[in-house]
């Protein structure tokens, strides 16, 4: 039996030494002082109550569009402000890192999803044109 064997210690997680922590933006956001992020914090909550209120009138319209603009753009803005917010309050916490790091994907999401819009338009937009030139209706 080998008494050497000590038990390995757990590293953190990798979103800990991220290169997104190193994020320009983030940077200067967690250089701010601290009346500066309580500020931006607290406009950034407001923003998001606003977001949030509008989500809730537009809900009210029974019409699928208008569900796509609330679910696909309103209510995600609202909730990115929010988690934004608590980064403004928190940024050297293990919470501010782990935002850090989403705040990183999220970034990348938004360049899936712009791109595959812009495709679905361009895919759309030759069909019709398509459909134009052949004569269908």
């Amino acid at each position: 039996m080998n008494d050497n064997a000590a038990p390995k210690r757990i590293e953190p997680e990798s979103w800990l030494s991220s290169p997104a922590l190193e994020d320009p933006v983030l940077a200067e956001l967690a250089a701010l002082p601290v009346a500066a992020r309580l500020f931006v914090a607290l406009f950034m909550t407001l923003v998001a109550m606003v977001l949030a209120t509008t989500g809730l009138v537009l809900g009210t319209i029974s019409h699928w569009v208008v569900w796509i603009v609330v679910l696909g753009v309103v209510e995600p803005l609202a909730l990115f402000l929010l988690l934004g917010a608590l980064y403004c309050l928190l940024p050297a916490s293990s919470l501010g890192r782990f935002l850090a790091f989403a705040y990183h994907r999220a970034k990348m999401a938004v360049w899936v999803v712009i791109t595959a819009a812009v495709l679905a338009t361009v895919v759309g937009l030759a069909w019709v044109g398509w459909l134009w030139f052949t004569g269908s209706t």
